[in-house]
Order: structure tokens, then sequence, then C-alpha cells
């Protein structure tokens, strides 16, 4: 897969996952794997807010079952990133 279909991909499961057809656990293996091929295609060191997008998505499953604040701030922080991604400029 290349930058745009891992990006297409992530569009597609975070619409699904808004729309309830994906819950946490399904969207974070989605993001997981997505990040895992990601960082097989990029270069080191380079800047991707995809890279941030698709590590915050895959945390999603430990911290939705947090019970600190801290916990729970850090989903509020992961899902605000998730939901404020827009596709990158080409």
């Amino acid at each position: 897969l290349n930058y745009e279909q891992i990006e297409k991909i992530f569009f597609l499961s975070r619409d699904d996952f808004m729309s309830g057809k994906l819950g946490f656990d399904q969207f974070s293996d989605i993001c997981n794997v997505l990040f895992g091929i990601f960082t097989k295609i990029i270069k080191p060191g380079s800047n991707h807010k995809l890279f941030d997008v698709l590590l915050a998505g895959g945390e999603l499953t430990f911290y939705t079952r947090s019970t600190s604040e801290q916990g729970l701030n850090q989903l509020k922080y992961f899902l605000e990133e998730i939901h404020s991604y827009k596709k990158r400029r080409t």
C-alpha cells in the first residue's frame, strides 16, 4: 500500500467508526495494521501527521479502559486528533 491508499483506508474506517459500524477495538486494530504498513514506507525522521493519527488510533483500545483522569484526557486528545485529521494537500 502507498500513502494515499493507507490514508483512504483510514478515512473509510474513521467514517465507519464515527457512524458506529466499527467499535473502538475494531477501529484501533485497523489503525495498528495501517501504522505498521505506514512505518515501512516512510523515510526515517520524516514528519507526517498521518503517522501521529494512526498511532493515536492504535492506542484507543488501551485508553478506553482507563479509569484515571489522565487516561481519560489522553483518550479525549486521541479522539480529537483522529476526528480533526484532514486529507493532506498534494
